[in-house]
């Protein structure tokens, strides 16, 4: 950290992952970018400190700050490793992160993971979870992605776990993302990342700390929707809709990568029609609610009203119409209307409308909730539900 007359640094040096796209990575021009970069360069316009940017594989990083060669790492999430050679400030980002495996293989549910070796970048915090949530499990720990993929494309490798932008990224470059399959309401784990710097730089991060408090929530809310809907550089104008990607036959990832489905393709009509620019957000169900009311999204790809999503939305006229039923296993005896299901374990889906209309007018069931229709299906199969609700056409798509 170089100093100025005023008592201000200068410039701070800052070591950032060289391929985590899009968080933080080199770009084809050498430079640095990424959602997390793009906070970085808004904080060195507030603050009139400039950055020296150090790209490093993931593992370098953690070193690089750890040895004190750098003044701060760019963002990453917490471990108590980590934590007893970093001091940690601010939060830059929340991740998601998936098991993906072979599209040859089986994968119900992220516990059947203990059957593979699972591949992850050394150092990762992908690393450290497997570790402590799956004892015993065979992981094996690669420098950089490319290495990684070596052993899956040469098949001694099935299944890998990391972030989830960041592999959907690197699988669609290759032209394998039909090939390396997730489940998209299953992530692994969800993560904050933070501001960090070596232990014993209190005086830095203090400074970091104080610039990272000029930003406001929405101008990171702008920053984050530019990359996770990839409009950057696009037209500003561009209206984001939040989507569920994981959700047939209304919306989901295609064999490339890109968004398709049924409501999908509505939307990319009224975008045809109207002449407006759209721009999908595909994340979890969840997420996509949390995208629409922190303004991240401007539009969701479409759901039920009800009056807890009335109180901050505000509501079309009807898009589409679809018929909801409560489904039971073949061939069992089951109660004629829901009101004679008291006491029964019934399945939904974790934000849905359906698990809240059970919730406010049936509180005598017992609400299973699961993130999504084949975990609904599975654990009616298992026994652990006696029943799930869901809309028709989902429950076909599923099974």
């Amino acid at each position: 950290m170089s100093g100025s007359e005023t008592g201000q640094p200068a410039t701070i040096s800052m070591t950032y992952c060289s391929d985590c796209t899009p968080f933080q990575f080199q770009n084809e021009k050498g430079e640095a970018a990424g959602v997390i970069i793009d906070q970085w360069h808004l904080w060195s316009q507030k603050t009139g400190i400039a950055i020296d940017f150090k790209p490093a594989r993931w593992d370098q990083t953690l070193e690089l700050t750890r040895d004190g060669k750098v003044d701060a790492h760019a963002g990453l999430a917490y471990t108590e490793a980590r934590d007893e050679y970093l001091q940690y400030g601010s939060l830059i980002i929340k991740t998601d992160a998936h098991v993906f495996y072979h599209h040859s293989s089986s994968l119900p549910q992220n516990s059947d993971i203990m059957a593979y070796r699972v591949g992850v970048i050394a150092g990762d915090y992908s690393e450290s979870y497997l570790k402590r949530e799956f004892p015993g499990l065979a992981i094996v720990g690669y420098p950089d992605h490319d290495t990684l993929m070596e052993d899956l494309e040469s098949g001694r490798l099935r299944l890998f776990a990391g972030d989830t932008l960041t592999w959907l990224h690197d699988l669609t470059l290759r032209n394998r993302v039909s090939k390396y399959l997730y489940k998209a309401n299953q992530p692994l784990y969800q993560v904050d990342w933070f501001v960090a710097v070596p232990e014993g730089r209190q005086n830095v991060l203090e400074v970091i700390e104080k610039g990272m408090a000029k930003i406001t929530t929405q101008e990171k809310q702008l920053i984050s929707r530019n990359w996770t809907a990839a409009v950057k550089g696009k037209d500003p104008n561009t209206l984001v809709i939040a989507i569920d990607r994981n959700y047939p036959p209304y919306s989901l990832l295609g064999p490339d990568g890109k968004p398709t489905g049924m409501l999908v393709e509505i939307w990319n009509k009224w975008s045809n029609v109207t002449g407006k620019p759209i721009s999908f957000m595909p994340v979890s169900w969840a997420q996509s609610i949390e995208a629409l009311r922190s303004g991240e999204a401007d539009i969701h790809f479409g759901f039920f009203k009800n009056p807890e999503r009335e109180a901050w939305g505000i509501f079309s006229h009807p898009l589409h119409s679809v018929a909801t039923a409560v489904y039971f296993h073949a061939g069992e005896p089951h109660p004629a209307t829901l009101k004679d299901m008291a006491g029964m374990r019934v399945a939904a889906m974790t934000g849905s409308y359906q698990e809240s209309h059970l919730m406010n007018h049936f509180p005598e069931l017992e609400i299973v909730s699961l993130p999504d229709g084949e975990s609904m299906i599975l654990a009616l199969l298992k026994g652990q539900a006696e029943a799930f609700v869901n809309e028709v056409l989902a429950v076909e798509a599923d099974l």
